[in-house]
Protein backbone atom coordinates (compact mmCIF):
# COMPACT_ATOMS: atom_id res chain seq x y z
CA UNK A 1 0.00 0.00 0.00
CA UNK A 2 3.08 2.36 0.72
CA UNK A 3 4.03 2.11 -2.80
CA UNK A 4 0.12 3.14 -3.99
CA UNK A 5 0.30 5.86 -1.79
CA UNK A 6 3.92 7.10 -3.49
CA UNK A 7 2.36 6.89 -6.86
CA UNK A 8 -0.88 9.57 -5.91
CA UNK A 9 2.13 11.49 -4.38
CA UNK A 10 4.16 11.37 -7.36
CA UNK A 11 0.74 12.63 -10.08
CA UNK A 12 -0.42 14.76 -7.58
CA UNK A 13 3.22 16.89 -7.71
CA UNK A 14 3.23 15.95 -11.63
CA UNK A 15 -0.17 17.16 -12.43
CA UNK A 16 -1.03 13.91 -14.29
CA UNK A 17 -4.50 14.06 -13.85
CA UNK A 18 -4.58 10.53 -15.69
CA UNK A 19 -2.10 9.24 -13.88
CA UNK A 20 -3.64 10.31 -10.65
CA UNK A 21 -6.93 8.89 -11.44
CA UNK A 22 -5.14 5.25 -12.07
CA UNK A 23 -3.63 5.79 -8.42
CA UNK A 24 -6.39 6.30 -6.93
CA UNK A 25 -8.38 3.47 -9.07
CA UNK A 26 -5.69 1.28 -8.16
CA UNK A 27 -6.21 2.44 -4.20
CA UNK A 28 -9.27 1.55 -4.33
CA UNK A 29 -9.02 -1.74 -6.18
CA UNK A 30 -6.80 -2.81 -2.91
CA UNK A 31 -9.31 -1.71 -0.34
CA UNK A 32 -12.54 -3.25 -2.55
CA UNK A 33 -10.48 -6.74 -3.41
CA UNK A 34 -10.21 -6.59 1.26
CA UNK A 35 -13.64 -5.58 1.93
CA UNK A 36 -13.08 -2.19 2.89
CA UNK A 37 -16.08 -0.53 1.15
CA UNK A 38 -16.57 2.53 2.60
CA UNK A 39 -12.67 3.20 1.95
CA UNK A 40 -12.69 1.43 -1.38
CA UNK A 41 -15.75 4.09 -2.19
CA UNK A 42 -13.73 7.37 -1.19
CA UNK A 43 -10.83 7.08 -3.79
CA UNK A 44 -13.61 5.94 -6.57
CA UNK A 45 -15.16 8.95 -6.23
CA UNK A 46 -11.74 10.81 -5.39
CA UNK A 47 -10.63 9.10 -8.64
CA UNK A 48 -13.44 10.32 -10.68
CA UNK A 49 -12.57 14.09 -10.58
CA UNK A 50 -9.08 13.07 -12.19
CA UNK A 51 -10.28 11.14 -15.13
CA UNK A 52 -12.79 13.61 -16.41
CA UNK A 53 -10.28 16.50 -16.45
CA UNK A 54 -7.47 13.91 -17.92
CA UNK A 55 -10.79 13.23 -20.55
CA UNK A 56 -10.86 9.48 -20.04
CA UNK A 57 -14.48 8.18 -19.84
CA UNK A 58 -13.26 5.23 -19.39
CA UNK A 59 -11.84 5.62 -15.86
CA UNK A 60 -14.58 7.54 -15.06
CA UNK A 61 -17.20 4.34 -16.16
CA UNK A 62 -14.71 2.03 -14.72
CA UNK A 63 -14.81 3.96 -11.02
CA UNK A 64 -18.61 4.16 -11.57
CA UNK A 65 -18.75 0.53 -12.33
CA UNK A 66 -16.97 -0.66 -9.26
CA UNK A 67 -19.21 2.10 -7.37
CA UNK A 68 -22.21 0.42 -8.21
CA UNK A 69 -21.03 -3.24 -6.98
CA UNK A 70 -20.38 -1.24 -3.61
CA UNK A 71 -23.97 0.33 -3.51
CA UNK A 72 -25.37 -3.15 -4.25
CA UNK A 73 -23.12 -5.50 -1.88
CA UNK A 74 -22.00 -2.58 0.63
CA UNK A 75 -23.47 -1.05 3.97
CA UNK A 76 -26.13 1.38 2.40
CA UNK A 77 -29.39 1.45 3.31
CA UNK A 78 -31.41 0.24 0.36
CA UNK A 79 -33.09 3.70 -0.53
CA UNK A 80 -29.79 5.56 0.05
CA UNK A 81 -28.38 3.22 -2.40
CA UNK A 82 -30.49 3.39 -5.14
CA UNK A 83 -30.21 7.34 -4.66
CA UNK A 84 -26.99 6.72 -5.25
CA UNK A 85 -27.58 3.96 -7.88
CA UNK A 86 -29.34 6.62 -9.89
CA UNK A 87 -27.00 9.33 -9.99
CA UNK A 88 -23.91 6.64 -11.07
CA UNK A 89 -26.34 6.13 -13.76
CA UNK A 90 -26.61 9.94 -14.69
CA UNK A 91 -23.03 10.28 -14.47
CA UNK A 92 -22.22 7.10 -16.94
CA UNK A 93 -20.51 7.54 -20.26
CA UNK A 94 -20.22 4.08 -21.54
CA UNK A 95 -22.28 0.83 -21.66
CA UNK A 96 -20.43 -1.09 -18.64
CA UNK A 97 -21.47 1.28 -16.33
CA UNK A 98 -25.05 2.13 -17.54
CA UNK A 99 -25.47 -1.80 -17.30
CA UNK A 100 -23.86 -1.97 -13.69
CA UNK A 101 -25.95 0.90 -12.68
CA UNK A 102 -29.17 -0.81 -13.93
CA UNK A 103 -28.00 -4.03 -12.84
CA UNK A 104 -27.27 -2.37 -9.00
CA UNK A 105 -30.89 -0.69 -9.22
CA UNK A 106 -32.81 -4.13 -10.02
CA UNK A 107 -30.82 -6.13 -7.14
CA UNK A 108 -32.17 -3.18 -4.33
CA UNK A 109 -35.74 -2.83 -5.87
CA UNK A 110 -35.55 -6.59 -5.46
CA UNK A 111 -34.86 -6.01 -1.72
CA UNK A 112 -37.12 -3.57 -1.98
CA UNK A 113 -39.65 -6.45 -3.08
CA UNK A 114 -40.53 -4.54 -6.10
CA UNK A 115 -39.87 -7.68 -8.60
CA UNK A 116 -41.14 -6.48 -11.70
CA UNK A 117 -39.57 -3.85 -11.70
CA UNK A 118 -35.81 -5.28 -10.36
CA UNK A 119 -36.82 -7.63 -13.64
CA UNK A 120 -37.37 -4.61 -15.66
CA UNK A 121 -34.15 -2.69 -15.18
CA UNK A 122 -31.94 -6.33 -15.15
CA UNK A 123 -33.17 -6.88 -18.72
CA UNK A 124 -32.73 -3.46 -19.46
CA UNK A 125 -28.79 -3.99 -18.65
CA UNK A 126 -29.23 -7.47 -19.99
CA UNK A 127 -30.32 -6.24 -23.58
CA UNK A 128 -28.26 -3.56 -23.66
CA UNK A 129 -25.07 -5.63 -23.10
CA UNK A 130 -26.41 -8.38 -25.35
CA UNK A 131 -27.09 -5.71 -28.34
CA UNK A 132 -23.41 -3.85 -27.70
CA UNK A 133 -21.81 -7.66 -28.58
CA UNK A 134 -20.70 -7.98 -24.90
CA UNK A 135 -21.51 -11.68 -24.72
CA UNK A 136 -19.14 -12.00 -21.48
CA UNK A 137 -20.99 -9.55 -19.56
CA UNK A 138 -24.61 -10.46 -20.65
CA UNK A 139 -23.60 -13.87 -19.53
CA UNK A 140 -22.04 -13.10 -15.99
CA UNK A 141 -25.45 -10.92 -15.41
CA UNK A 142 -27.35 -14.04 -14.80
CA UNK A 143 -26.04 -13.31 -11.21
CA UNK A 144 -28.54 -10.24 -10.20
CA UNK A 145 -30.91 -12.14 -12.99
CA UNK A 146 -30.93 -15.09 -10.48
CA UNK A 147 -30.63 -12.62 -7.58
CA UNK A 148 -33.99 -11.17 -8.55
CA UNK A 149 -36.12 -14.23 -9.28
CA UNK A 150 -34.36 -15.79 -5.87
CA UNK A 151 -35.85 -12.84 -3.81
CA UNK A 152 -38.98 -13.55 -5.27
CA UNK A 153 -39.10 -16.99 -4.72
CA UNK A 154 -38.78 -18.50 -8.24
CA UNK A 155 -36.13 -21.31 -7.80
CA UNK A 156 -36.75 -22.88 -10.76
CA UNK A 157 -36.46 -19.53 -13.01
CA UNK A 158 -32.92 -19.13 -10.71
CA UNK A 159 -32.05 -22.47 -11.80
CA UNK A 160 -32.70 -21.77 -15.34
CA UNK A 161 -30.85 -18.34 -15.78
CA UNK A 162 -27.95 -19.62 -13.89
CA UNK A 163 -27.92 -22.51 -16.44
CA UNK A 164 -27.72 -20.77 -19.28
CA UNK A 165 -25.45 -17.99 -17.77
CA UNK A 166 -23.35 -21.21 -16.90
CA UNK A 167 -22.99 -22.58 -19.98
CA UNK A 168 -22.39 -19.73 -22.83
CA UNK A 169 -19.41 -18.71 -19.81
CA UNK A 170 -18.11 -22.10 -20.39
CA UNK A 171 -18.34 -21.69 -23.85
CA UNK A 172 -16.25 -18.21 -23.91
CA UNK A 173 -13.70 -20.24 -21.33
CA UNK A 174 -14.33 -17.85 -18.93
CA UNK A 175 -14.17 -18.99 -15.06
CA UNK A 176 -14.16 -16.64 -12.60
CA UNK A 177 -17.74 -15.72 -13.00
CA UNK A 178 -18.71 -19.50 -13.70
CA UNK A 179 -17.31 -20.81 -10.30
CA UNK A 180 -19.87 -17.88 -8.44
CA UNK A 181 -22.66 -19.29 -10.31
CA UNK A 182 -21.65 -23.06 -9.90
CA UNK A 183 -21.20 -21.89 -6.20
CA UNK A 184 -24.44 -20.77 -5.98
CA UNK A 185 -26.55 -23.48 -7.89
CA UNK A 186 -24.58 -25.81 -4.66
Amino acid sequence: RPHLAAAVDVFERLGDERGLALALLMQGDDEWTNARTLAAAEKYWAAMPHAELAGDAALVDDAISTLCAIVAFGPTHVEDAEREARMLLERSTGIVAETAAYRTLGRLAAIRGDYEEARELIQRGRERLRDAGLELWHAASSLPAAFVEAHAGDYEAVVRIYEDGFARLDELGEHAFASTIAADLG
